[in-house]
């Protein structure tokens, strides 16, 4: 659902949660070009990353943030244990389907 994460950051936005930083898709993503231009339109702090998601310099930025929790929505690959290390409450994984734990 491509348009999934848009909507959830519009939500957040709205409602007042403080948003420390948004990751966008991955660059070769489709809808890579078009939600970094919605989180520069809502002001906010895009991190990308250009290799993985266990990239030192990825992590090195998500863990400076010193964000409580991160709010992913509709990824759907697992994340490695480097980046969900980086929370100290964990991540909460907003999908429209079931999901393995």
């Amino acid at each position: 659902m491509p348009d999934m994460g848009a909507v959830c950051l519009v939500k957040l936005v709205n409602e007042g949660v403080n948003i420390v930083g948004v990751v966008p898709p991955p660059p070769n993503a489709p809808t890579f070009a078009q939600f970094c231009e919605l989180a520069q339109y809502l002001k906010l702090n895009i991190i990308p990353y250009t290799k993985t998601l266990k990239d030192a310099d990825f992590l090195a930025k998500i863990k400076a943030l010193n964000a409580d929790v991160a709010i992913v929505c509709s990824y759907s690959k697992l994340f490695p244990k480097e980046l969900l290390a980086t929370m100290p409450n964990k991540f909460v994984n907003v999908h429209p389907s079931l999901l393995p734990d």
